[in-house]
């Protein structure tokens, strides 16, 4: 049955006589992520009082999404009082939901012209409809992003460009703490880490913006956060990877690796209230207080603090470029983890410096290079997981004792090992050809 949506209210007129008859009124909640995941996929869950409904993209279908109830926690969005009402249009049959600023309109049969006369555009079924409506609110989380956005203003002093910056990371933090506290899942401290280490590299690259003592303060202060954060997110991705590992064992392997994740889930809910604690701490409301007040006064302005943004932004990418190039100089397949490590920091902090200045200097092929350095990132940050899971399981193997359970760690550890070998060789192809263009690279960044 076609459904149609529409601005205003179907009414009679000199083509159409149209008589309604409520027939009731639904509640319908909308259920999304934090940041409206499925809305902006083209996707929307929702139910009105009868189970839980999904549309896919395509059409209505029963039940929810499987893919994020596994992985995010599902909020109600929204929840809206609908009347329905049947109406006769000259013989033509249906039935009208009235949303708060829309109308969404189901026929029983097509009527072509009927909907020509009243209708703006065919859906594919009501949850469409609600998905249309959940766009229009205007709710800000559905443009949510954890890159900084701002207006671009190369003639800038140093001190206003990073202060917006700063602020914008300050704001994502926010967003996210309280997922994190409350444990809803892992993406909230995902996204709070990133703007964590966002800001840690922009004062690693932007050192004497503010005076030295209280730039060394705030330093202290995130990378304290930082240590927490780290350990946490560790534990979050190693679990999620286990997972994956152990529908690989044989079968008669499978229980032999459950006091492995009972131990690791432990390690994990450890890491999380250590964090918890600190993230409700007078320490870090206090430490977060000093940092903002840092970079909203003028009081502590240091000696870098009024050089132009853009001189100052081509100076940061030659600097961290020339890092990066010769850091790399012959990385192979055999580069020991120490140097991959360092590799993988360099370009992390080439990135981010290019994120932060493309906000204020505006060279053409900046989005070209930063897609090349996340492929590139990627696949180190993928080599780097691997690394610390494989520390880990060895770990496990030399304090293990029942035979079972080492077989299955050792089982893991090799399949580990081989991933680590093939990610390894992606990363230094990824390499190769990043010293091979890195003349156009440079000439792309304006450097």
């Amino acid at each position: 049955m076609p459904y149609y949506t529409s601005d205003v209210k179907p009414a009679s007129d000199r083509k159409y006589r149209l008589r309604y008859r409520k027939n009731k009124e639904l509640t319908v909640n909308v259920y999304d992520t934090f940041e409206w995941l499925l809305v902006r996929g083209g996707r929307v869950l929702y139910d009105c009082g009868g189970g839980t409904v999904f549309f896919d993209g395509s059409s209505d279908v029963s039940g929810d999404s499987g893919e994020y109830r596994e992985k995010r926690r599902l909020f109600e969005k929204m929840s809206l009082s609908v009347p329905v009402h049947s109406f006769d249009a000259d013989g033509i049959k249906g039935h009208i939901y009235a949303l708060p600023d829309s109308y969404i309109i189901h026929t029983d049969e097509p009527q072509d012209d009927f909907v020509f006369h009243f209708c703006m555009d065919e859906l594919k079924s009501f949850g469409e409809g609600l998905m249309s409506y959940a766009k229009r609110l205007g709710d800000p989380m559905i443009n949510y992003t954890t890159r900084v956005q701002c207006p671009a203003d190369g003639s800038a002093v140093l001190f206003d460009s990073m202060g917006t910056v700063y602020g914008e990371l300050i704001k994502i933090m926010r967003l996210n703490t309280d997922g994190i506290i409350n444990g809803y899942d892992a993406e909230f401290l995902h996204d709070f880490r990133v703007s964590v280490r966002r800001t840690r590299s922009a004062m690693s690259m932007l050192k004497g913006v503010y005076e030295d003592t209280e730039e060394a303060k705030c330093k202290n202060f995130f990378r304290t956060l930082g240590g927490y954060t780290g350990r946490a997110r560790d534990m979050d991705v190693y679990l999620e990877e286990l997972e994956g590992y152990g529908e690989i064992l044989p079968e008669e392997m499978k229980s032999s690796l459950n006091p492995v994740m009972e131990h690791f889930r432990r390690e994990r809910d450890e890491s999380y209230e250590k964090l918890r604690n600190f993230l409700t701490s007078e320490e870090y409301a206090e430490g977060l207080s000093v940092w903002e007040r840092l970079i909203n006064s003028r009081a502590h302005i240091g000696r870098r603090g009024f050089v132009n943004t853009k001189r100052a932004g081509k100076r940061a990418l030659t600097k961290i470029f020339c890092l990066a190039d010769g850091i790399t100089e012959g990385v192979d397949a055999e580069t020991s983890d120490e140097k991959i490590h360092a590799v993988r920091i360099a370009f992390k902090k080439l990135r981010y410096c290019i994120e932060f200045f493309s906000l204020f200097i505006k060279e053409d092929n900046t989005a070209d290079v930063l897609t090349r350095l996340r492929a590139l990132q990627d696949s180190l940050g993928r080599y780097n997981d691997l690394s610390v899971q494989c520390a880990h399981m060895q770990e496990r193997l030399n304090t293990e004792e029942d035979a079972k359970v080492l077989t299955a760690c050792g089982y893991i550890l090799a399949v580990l090992t081989l991933k680590k070998a093939q990610e390894r060789e992606t990363a230094a192809e990824l390499i190769r050809i990043f010293r091979k263009d890195r003349k156009r690279v440079k000439k792309s960044l304006g450097i």
